[in-house]
């Protein structure tokens, strides 16, 4: 009879709604409610998160546990639901360079609304309602000074104010942010909201086209939705940064990809469309530094099939059509300073205001790289992972407990265990070629610091961030997991969205205890 409760999943959703209460409450009573008693706006946060994650775990333990839903059914709930939550823990200016970012998608929101561009080097027209919060980084103890702008007057005169965008005309990166920008200016809301619906726009946009892959990838849901809930990515999607449309793109391109290699259905125009905006976006954000996740699928789908028969002219086509566009995004990418950067053996680094050493010069020098990279993984890899699960997020320095580590640690890599019922049939072609997208992609990510970041003659590679690595976490897993053996003889996948929902909260509740309340 007991054995029969405990497995009754009605009641598994109300211990579960039952253990999140009580956590809550012990959180606020013994932490944040003593640091919020003097500060009216985040005591606000901190009731409101506390609400969403209560209500976000006993939802998606009902659709899971007793409704029975499907991953991509129940993600859309999580993503936006945890989304907000980040956007109150995280305001805006807590993610790496985002006084860049929001500059760039103001700057393009004015375009929108017709504002003319200013004529004054370094100057933008903002509202004077927006510049007052115009200088101030996120960090600690930032708070109170963000929460007194939503009681500020709503000054929408247009002044010249520093523009801190550095002529970033990446549109494409910052369209969706623009636009949430826009619509906040033409409400007349003040800055706090104004900022903030941007970043919801940024979130509703990921989670739908999580969602779309979602619905598309042929195996591996769980580890996609595990990479689109880590904390790192939460914290990055939801804010202005380039890094959102990057790894939609990324996702996409490999997605799509896998979908194609593993179906019987004809490529339909809509796919080739969203694959060929996807590739757009990864060959131009981040300057090009993922576009080489653009031949993963090539490496894949070519076929020997491909070139016989009717198929022979599109596929040259195709081919023909790839070296056209590449030729056309080399040139307005200044494709020929990046040939003088690998044929030089010297590079300017911007922010040191000294020379480091160019890509021809490890080249010359293999040796010497290879022992810089070693150092770089033994000093710092596992802080990087760290990052990914939520250990110093961005500006806020957050650092959480080893219990908190591990609490996401494992479940993320519990994740490629293929479970009871799941059938997967991977490909040795796919694998190779999916683990070699996630390493190159890591290899690329500490050379360009190398040589963009380093002076002469580093010891490691300085000014890598864990945040790097998401857009090449998919095909990493992807091919890493999913093997013949082991195979769990239970499955827990209905319990899979309710553990990230779940860590979700509990790493929004450690951003308010270890760092706000300093």
């Amino acid at each position: 009879m007991m054995k029969k409760i405990i497995l009754n999943h009605k009641f598994q959703m109300l211990c579960i709604v039952l253990l999140t209460g009580i956590f809550s409450l012990r959180v606020y009573t013994k932490t944040v409610g003593a640091i919020t008693v003097a500060n009216p706006y985040l005591e606000t946060v901190s009731w409101i998160t506390m609400i969403l994650g209560i209500v976000l775990v006993g939802v998606v333990s009902y659709l899971t546990l007793v409704r029975k839903k499907e991953i991509h059914q129940v993600y859309p709930i999580v993503g936006l639901v945890l989304g907000i939550i980040f956007i109150l823990v995280i305001p805006i200016y807590g993610t790496p360079d985002e006084t860049f970012h929001f500059d760039a998608a103001y700057n393009l929101s004015n375009r929108m609304l017709g504002v003319e561009p200013s004529q004054t080097e370094g100057k933008e027209y903002r509202r004077k309602c927006d510049t007052e919060y115009h200088v101030l980084l996120f960090r600690k103890n930032s708070y109170r000074k963000f929460g007194v702008q939503f009681k500020g007057d709503i000054d929408t005169q247009l002044v010249l104010a520093t523009d801190r965008s550095g002529g970033d005309a990446n549109i494409a990166a910052y369209v969706i942010p623009a636009l949430g920008i826009s619509l906040g200016r033409l409400l007349r809301l003040n800055f706090p909201m104004l900022s903030m619906l941007g970043m919801l726009f940024n979130t509703m946009w990921f989670v739908l086209w999580m969602t779309y892959a979602l619905k598309k990838i042929p195996y591996g849901q769980r580890i996609l939705l595990t990479v689109a809930l880590l904390p790192i990515t939460l914290q990055e999607v939801n804010s202005y940064s380039r890094d959102n449309p990057l790894l939609i793109a990324s996702i996409l391109v490999i997605v799509l990809t896998l979908h194609w290699h593993y179906s019987e259905e004809k490529i339909k125009i809509s796919e080739a469309i969203i694959f060929v905006v996807s590739a757009y976006t990864l060959v131009t954000v981040k300057s090009a530094l993922y576009a080489y996740m653009v031949l993963f699928p090539l490496v894949i789908l070519m076929k020997k099939e491909w070139f016989t028969g009717k198929n022979k002219k599109y596929a040259l086509a195709g081919l023909a059509g790839i070296v056209v566009l590449a030729f056309l995004f080399f040139v307005p990418m200044h494709g020929w300073d990046r040939i003088y950067q690998l044929l030089s053996t010297e590079s300017y680094v911007e922010h040191l205001k000294v020379y480091g050493q160019a890509p021809l010069y490890y080249v010359m020098h293999p040796v010497e790289l290879i022992i810089i990279l070693a150092r770089t993984v033994k000093k710092a890899m596992w802080g990087y992972i760290l990052q990914l699960v939520g250990h110093g997020l961005g500006w806020l320095e957050v650092y959480n407990s080893d219990k908190d580590h591990w609490a996401y640690i494992i479940p993320a890599l519990l994740v490629a265990i293929r479970m009871k019922g799941e059938d997967i049939r991977i490909d040795g072609r796919t694998r190779v070629f999916s683990v070699l997208t996630g390493v190159i992609g890591i290899v690329f990510c500490m050379l360009a610091m190398l040589v963009f970041w380093n002076p002469k003659n580093p010891a490691t590679v300085d000014g890598l961030q864990g945040r790097y690595f998401v857009p090449v976490l998919l095909p990493l897993f992807l091919g890493l997991g999913y093997w013949k053996k082991p195979v769990l003889k239970i499955n827990l996948n209905q319990y899979h969205p309710i553990l990230l929902a779940g860590m979700g909260y509990v790493i929004a509740v450690n951003i308010l205890r270890y760092n706000v309340g300093v």
